[in-house]
């Protein structure tokens, strides 16, 4: 998330807002964050093939 600091902006404000949700639910926590990394590690793949 260096080359991208948007992603790691927007990274913090998903954790943020899930660890308000219920900061003892540590198994939501990881689920929620899940859907953006699986996007975050596509693209970094395509990237990485395309260079």
């Amino acid at each position: 998330m260096r080359a991208h600091p948007e992603d790691a902006a927007e990274y913090g404000r998903i954790k943020t807002a899930l660890a308000a949700a219920d900061e003892h639910d540590r198994p939501r926590y990881r689920a929620g964050k899940a859907p953006f990394i699986q996007s975050v590690l596509r693209r970094a793949t395509r990237e990485r093939g395309s260079t």
